[in-house]
């Protein structure tokens, strides 16, 4: 072993199995090795949801952070906290730990790494992004999201061959990976309306619909009892985790972002107060029961994206999806 390494580090250093490229898939000379195995990446999984079980079971966020980074340990950060105040709050799903039906390593000879695995469940598959920040550290798992069931993949290169990571500013794509989270926020909040629009296509977009379902109808039991006392908005914008991107056969990105979406209560006069009884969950985050001056809730999108090269008659797709309560605020 090579001193200093990670247990899950080292074997990268001796070499991928040789294999014969398929037909459609160009080795280009020069290229780098790939991060990981199909052998390795299916350890690092496992090893990943082990200890993310542990850490479930005890809600220990300390112990999450050492598998777990980005938009992943932020959304289990939250549902610890939580499950520590509410007794009966349903917990995250398990991170998967077999049945990897894809594995797409970043080829690169340096650090740091990217990995997307795709992972087959029963009921749905669940993709991620794990990164490993150097040689001394392991896989984290940064983004995790479930694959819609009629969901079409991009073509991929296979895992002994690997793809380049896209930078956040490319402009080999539709939109940089940087600029993408703003759009679809933007689409997010406008609808047909936003400058973005045509940029994605709808017919592939199950999640813009959940969201404009879910905010209507409740803004419509919102307006039923509170419209004369208060009001509620709801907004969208760009997360703070930094996106990834996996080259894809056709020179397009498989990419990762969030979008934090916000619902804003205000109340609509001056001896109004917001009851935050019948909302445990944002009652626990403010570590308040009542407000005179409006409360601001926050969740976190982990979406992925199919976006296409530049020049392409394509549309972006969305891939998959998942969605958790991030921060509840009351308002200055």
């Amino acid at each position: 072993m090579f001193a200093g390494c990670s247990p899950e580090a080292w074997p990268e250093f001796v070499g991928t199995p040789a294999a014969t490229p398929t037909p459609t898939v160009v080795d280009a000379e020069g290229q780098q090795r790939p991060a990981v195995t199909d052998a390795q990446a299916g350890q690092i999984v496992q090893r990943i949801a082990q200890t993310v079980a542990q850490a479930d079971a005890s809600t220990d966020a300390n112990l999450a952070a050492t598998r777990l980074d980005g938009a992943a340990l932020a959304a289990r950060t939250t549902d610890y906290t939580l499950r520590k105040q509410i007794p009966d709050y349903k917990a995250l799903p398990a991170i998967p730990s077999d049945s990897l039906q894809i594995i797409l390593p970043q080829a690169y000879d340096e650090w740091p790494r990217t990995v997307m695995v795709v992972a087959d469940q029963s009921t749905t598959s669940t993709i991620m992004m794990l990164t490993q920040k150097d040689p001394w550290s392991n896989y984290k798992l940064v983004y995790t999201g479930d694959l819609g069931g009629s969901t079409q993949l991009p073509d991929l290169a296979p895992w002994y061959i690997g793809a380049s990571q896209v930078p956040p500013d490319s402009t080999f794509l539709t939109i940089p990976p940087e600029k993408l989270a703003a759009a679809y926020a933007d689409v997010l909040t406008n609808g047909a309306n936003s400058a973005s629009a045509t940029l994605f296509d709808e017919s592939a977009d199950a999640f813009s619909k959940n969201v404009a379902a879910d905010r209507q109808k409740r803004l419509d039991e919102f307006n039923s009892t509170a419209t004369k006392t208060g009001t509620l908005e709801f907004g969208a914008a760009a997360g703070s985790q930094t996106p990834l991107a996996l080259a894809t056969l056709e020179s397009g990105a498989i990419v990762a972002v969030t979008i934090d979406e916000t619902d804003t209560v205000k109340p609509s006069q001056a001896d109004v107060l917001i009851k935050l009884e019948n909302n445990p969950t944002v009652k626990a985050l403010t570590g308040v029961s009542e407000s005179q001056t409006g409360v601001t809730t926050t969740f976190q999108d982990q979406l992925f994206f199919y976006v296409p090269a530049q020049g392409s008659s394509e549309q972006i797709r969305v891939l998959g999806y998942s969605s958790n309560i991030l921060d509840a605020k009351v308002l200055p």
